[in-house]
C-alpha cells in the first residue's frame, strides 16, 4: 500500500515494487520520515511568523495612542515600541502590561530629560 503525505497528495512513497529490496523499502521509509519532519518544521515556522505578525499589529495599534511630535516624543515612541515587543516576545522574562511598558518608557526618557512631558492617550493608557 503506498503511503502518501496528506499535505502533498502528488507525492507517493510506494514500496510495492516487486523488485524493491528491504534496503530500498527502508530508504523510502526514511525519506517519508524526513518529508514529514520538514512539514512539521514548516508548520512551526509559520506559527511563529503568525505570532510575530499579531504582536506587531498589537503594538502598532497601541502606538496609535502615542502621538508623534518632537525628537524626545519620537524617542519615547520608539522606546515604547521596543520595550513592548520585548515584553510580548517568547523570551521575555516577565509579561508586562501596556501601562507598565509606558511607565518604563517615560521613566527612561525623564532620566535624562526631566522636563519631558509625554503626549499619549490617557484614557487608553490608564496609569
Amino acid at each position: 500500500m503506498p503511503s502518501m503525505c496528506p499535505k502533498c497528495p502528488e507525492l507517493k512513497f510506494d514500496s510495492r515494487n516487486p523488485f524493491a529490496s528491504n534496503q530500498k523499502v527502508l530508504g523510502l521509509n526514511y525519506l517519508y520520515s524526513i518529508h514529514t519532519y520538514i512539514h512539521s518544521m514548516i508548520d512551526k515556522i509559520t506559527e511563529g511568523q503568525d505570532k510575530l505578525k499579531k504582536m506587531r499589529e498589537q503594538v502598532k495599534e497601541e502606538l496609535n495612542h502615542i502621538r508623534r511630535g518632537s525628537i524626545l516624543q519620537n524617542i519615547f515612541r520608539g522606546s515604547y515600541q521596543a520595550f513592548r515587543m520585548h515584553s510580548l516576545g517568547k523570551h521575555a522574562k516577565a509579561k508586562f502590561t501596556k501601562e507598565e511598558v509606558l511607565s518604563k518608557s517615560i521613566e527612561m526618557i525623564k532620566k535624562d530629560n526631566p522636563e519631558f512631558e509625554p503626549d499619549y492617550d490617557k484614557k487608553y493608557f490608564q496609569i
